[in-house]
């Protein structure tokens, strides 16, 4: 059972890669849903100040990310990339005494994903490597707790291909962004380092 590394993509756009793909009805009415529940719950737990505003913009980009990966099976670069930029540009702006730890968490978090997508190639794919990223810059060092949470999400749902097809599901892929992304809004919430 891996992650899914293969995704159709929309053809070449720029240096952020391709274009993101659309949600239909039912993603897009789910990700509205989520995102504007744990956005006004990243109000109310933080507060209108920075700490808030960059919670809210953090849940709510988790939650877009999860949607297109749960639908498309791609993590689009022109959401993760410039999402990334601007928590990292955030955080260091308005938490600058934390700087360190964010970048740390970001490079450790992304490298502790790209291990794996080296030593067997195509068991993490590279969008979910850049979503480990904006995580660490998100969390700090409630990365951990993140993606612990993240991973432990989704063995049940691997058990569950494994036990419905056999060993012939190892070869399946099942899309990481969104137990990780649901990992990192659970931290945010349980440990609070944003």
């Amino acid at each position: 059972m891996t992650a899914d590394s293969t995704a159709p993509q929309a053809g070449p756009a720029g240096w952020l890669g391709s274009s993101v793909p659309s949600l239909s009805p039912l993603y897009r009415a789910g990700a509205i849903g989520v995102g504007g529940a744990f956005g006004a719950a990243a109000l109310v737990r933080f507060g209108l100040d920075p700490r808030g505003l960059i919670g809210v913009v953090f849940v709510v980009g988790l939650t877009a990310i999860a949607a297109i990966d749960l639908e498309h099976r791609v993590i689009p670069n022109r959401i993760v990339i410039p999402l990334t930029a601007f928590v990292l540009a955030a955080q260091c702006a308005f938490f600058f005494d934390r700087t360190v730890e964010w970048l740390a968490a970001g490079a450790g978090a992304a490298l502790l994903l790209l291990i794996p997508a080296y030593i067997r190639p195509g068991s993490v794919g590279m969008g979910d490597v850049k979503l480990a990223s904006l995580i660490g810059v998100g969390l700090g060092r409630e990365v951990v707790t993140a993606l612990f949470l993240g991973s432990l999400a989704a063995v049940p749902v691997a058990l569950w291909i494994l036990a419905r097809r056999g060993l012939d599901a190892r070869k399946d892929t099942i899309p990481l962004g969104p137990f990780l992304a649901g990992g990192g809004m659970l931290a945010l919430f349980v440990g609070g380092s944003l």
